[in-house]
């Protein structure tokens, strides 16, 4: 469907990428069929690539163009005659370098000399650009969800072919892959990690660390079975499974979600909670309100449609005290990206938090917390509003990270909610920094 007509009474359309999507690095329009008077508006850093029936007709740079034969000729092929329709999809993509993108997460298993198989782990940041727009927009149309996603996924499996690679020449262990992290980030950067199949160079990949498990071994967080409750009288797990707390805001060791911290402890089991209020089913009582709770802004930018609908549910539970028999457990998830698409900078937030209900085994509390910040980090790369302005979103926060673990905490005998305290942007912060210059100088 054509926009309302404009002057002269023909139709108009501006095709661009919508705000809340600045500085993604693929886009696709939705339209395929174009009125003849449609403009094409590229921003700084992007490429428009225009394709029909799996191939690439053309490229526009920055800037506004007509879509239109007379300014781009290898439209000619593409437009009806009798209407002047444009049959073509449109693709835009950043052109600019994606730096320290956080990737890593399980890779796959390997045998080693001894006939042990191995499970392999990385973490590192990943430097990219995109080489050829065409050829990356031919593959991320097929993509079904978030391309960078996609990217990730390569990564994790082209470290692996290195690991194989280099083994098989005698460069490297599979015993000893710790002090491999070099040589294997240098021969993935070689074989471009698969992602010139998506027409991208790889420009980096750094600090690069890659785990081993043997088998029966406790997985990484990322990958780690759920507990289920903890039997009476059972004896707490190794230490190299679960790292004790240690004070509030101290690191936790290990896993790739070390850094999350725990208070010293949890209050001791109570008698059984009442049954769960209307507001919060399935989380534990609802517990009456302290205080009003405080106004929900008239819009709530980003968090995806299930944020979305989450909105509308927030209430003061979150704000309550804990009812009798219930625990308080305190945490920090440090450093959650938040991406300002606005000012295309990148933030690490800290996010401290209460996580109120069922008392929390000793041997449960890595693992909550663990789990918490995967939910966290998900609900935060859904967000898309100014990021100097998250704070002010703590209910809905707190809501949405609710309702994202729960199914995974009853799986492990656990039933609350969590009440977000405040959403920490570090002062020393260089994005913050940026924001808050632009802010000042009324550019943001």
């Amino acid at each position: 469907m054509y926009p309302p007509a404009g002057a002269g009474g023909v139709a108009t359309l501006r095709v661009e990428v919508p705000v809340q999507q600045k500085g993604a690095l693929y886009h696709r329009h939705p339209e395929h069929s174009l009125p003849p008077s449609a403009t094409v508006v590229v921003d700084d850093g992007d490429v428009a690539v225009l394709t029909s029936s799996g191939r690439a007709l053309g490229q526009l740079g920055p800037g506004t163009h007509a879509l239109s034969p007379a300014s781009a000729p290898f439209l000619a092929s593409v437009v009806d005659p009798a209407s002047g329709a444009v049959d073509a999809e449109v693709h835009f993509l950043r052109t600019t370098p994606v730096s320290a993108l956080p990737v890593g997460g399980p890779v796959g298993k390997l045998t080693d000399s001894n006939g042990n198989e191995l499970a392999i782990a990385y973490q590192a940041k990943l430097s990219f650009v995109v080489r050829d727009p065409a050829k990356a927009a031919l593959a991320f149309a097929h993509v079904r969800g978030d391309p960078v996603e996609r990217v990730k996924q390569l990564v994790g499996r082209g470290l692996l072919a290195s690991v194989v690679r280099l083994e098989k020449r005698g460069e490297v262990m599979i015993s000893s892959l710790a002090r491999a992290g070099r040589a294997v980030a240098e021969d993935a950067k070689t074989s471009e990690l698969g992602l010139g199949d998506l027409g991208i160079d790889v420009l980096g990949l750094d600090g690069l660390e890659l785990t081993r498990q043997a088998p029966g071994a406790e997985p990484a967080a990322a990958a780690r079975p759920l507990p289920g409750p903890a039997p009476a009288g059972a004896a707490p797990p190794p230490a190299a499974a679960y790292a004790p707390p240690g004070p509030a805001g101290a690191p936790h060791a290990g896993g790739p979600h070390a850094g999350y911290a725990a208070a010293p402890g949890v209050a001791p089991p109570g008698p059984p909670a009442p049954p769960p209020g209307p507001s919060w089913p399935g989380f534990g009582p609802q517990q009456p309100a302290a205080a009003p709770a405080a106004p929900r802004p008239a819009a709530w930018p980003g968090f995806g449609p299930a944020g979305a609908a989450a909105a509308g549910a927030v209430g003061a539970a979150a704000a309550a005290p804990a009812a009798a028999g219930a625990a308080e457990l305190r945490f920090t998830l440090p450093g959650i990206l938040y991406s300002d698409h606005q000012a295309r900078v990148d933030v690490r937030a800290n996010l401290h938090g209460v996580f109120v209900g069922a008392p929390v085994p000793e041997s449960h509390t890595r693992w909550l917390i663990d789990t918490l910040g995967q939910a966290m980090a998900a609900i935060a790369r859904d967000y898309s509003g100014p990021v100097l302005d998250v704070d002010q979103f703590r209910p809905q926060l707190a809501e949405a990270l609710t309702q994202a673990v729960a199914p995974v905490l009853a799986q492990g005998g656990l039933q609350g909610h969590v009440v977000v305290v405040q959403v920490e942007l570090p002062a020393n912060d260089p994005g913050v920094q940026h924001l808050v210059a632009l802010r000042q100088h009324g550019r943001y």
